[in-house]
């Protein structure tokens, strides 16, 4: 069960990880190419923060905490999916657990990804995936937050529309 875990986590890890690397390696910072027209473009930034930019300010402990819980966050993941009921879940949170290493993976050894230099904890990731119309633009973001987001989108699917007739289902034929 954990196997297949990892094989939806894995690739996720490796496509962001590969996306982010090219574009770190290929486009100056704050450079923009527009993919579809002006809605889709990549454009190469760093976020010292978490999703969307959130809590990018500069405290000298912001980035040990955000590590910390991001380690606990993934443990937790692992804990509910050995606890999950149903594929769904654990595909969901498979999702959300290959966007989650691939951010903590960058945080933590991005100097070694990217420049080969042996320095632990970057403490920033490149975002580049910049979506909207004119001016009205989504903060930007990669693969890896896409995932998280994704992941959960499901997971609250899932809770708000099926957890409550499988567990009927399941309540059911323990009474047969």
């Amino acid at each position: 069960m954990l196997k297949n875990f990892f094989l939806i986590s894995l690739p996720i890890v490796l496509i962001d990880l590969i996306t982010k690397k090219i574009v770190k390696s290929t486009f100056s910072y704050g450079e923009s190419v527009k993919i579809i027209g002006n809605f889709l473009r990549f454009t190469y930034i760093e976020n010292p923060g978490i999703a969307f930019g959130l809590f990018a300010d500069h405290h000298p402990l912001k980035n040990l905490i955000l590590f910390i819980i991001a380690i606990f966050a993934i443990f937790f993941i692992i804990f509910t999916f050995k606890n999950s009921k149903t594929r769904f879940q654990r595909i969901s949170l498979s999702i959300i657990l290959g966007g989650a290493l691939g951010n903590v993976l960058e945080r933590l050894f991005g100097y070694i990804i990217y420049f080969g230099d042996f320095k632990i904890f970057y403490g920033k990731v490149v975002d580049f995936i910049d979506i909207g119309i004119g001016e009205l633009r989504w903060p930007y973001f990669n693969i890896a937050d896409s995932s998280i987001t994704i992941g959960v989108i499901m997971l609250m699917i899932y809770y708000l529309f099926f957890e409550n007739k499988i567990n009927k289902k399941v309540s059911s034929l323990k009474d047969e």
